[in-house]
C-alpha cells in the first residue's frame, strides 16, 4: 500500500510541476474546461504538452530519498485532467 501512496504523490507532482512550467498561454489555454466524449463527472482541464524536471534535485533539497534520484527532465503529451478532486465515494465505484 505504502508503494501505491508513493507513487500516487509522484504522479500528482508530476502533473502538478507540469501544469505549472508551462508558458503563460499554455496556462490560459489549459484553463479552458471541457468534457471529453466517454468521460463521466466533472469538467475536465487540458494540461499542455512539455517538459519539467522529475524526481528530487538535491543540488535544491537536501532531504532527498534513493528512490526519488536521480533528478531528470520528462516530456509528457497533452492530456485533459479532472478539474476537481475525486471525493473517496467517486474513486470507490471506479475500483
Amino acid at each position: 500500500m505504502e508503494m501505491k501512496n508513493k507513487t500516487f504523490r509522484m504522479v500528482v507532482l508530476a502533473v502538478l510541476l507540469g501544469f505549472f512550467s508551462a508558458s503563460e498561454n499554455k496556462i490560459n489555454a489549459a484553463a479552458k474546461e471541457s468534457h471529453p466524449p466517454g468521460t463521466k463527472g466533472g469538467p475536465m482541464i487540458l494540461i499542455p504538452a512539455g517538459e519539467f524536471g522529475m524526481g528530487c534535485n538535491a543540488q535544491m533539497d537536501s532531504s532527498c530519498y534513493e528512490n526519488e534520484k536521480p533528478y531528470h527532465k520528462i516530456y509528457l503529451d497533452a492530456y485533459d485532467i479532472d478539474k476537481y478532486e475525486v471525493t473517496q465515494t467517486e474513486y470507490g465505484q471506479c475500483v
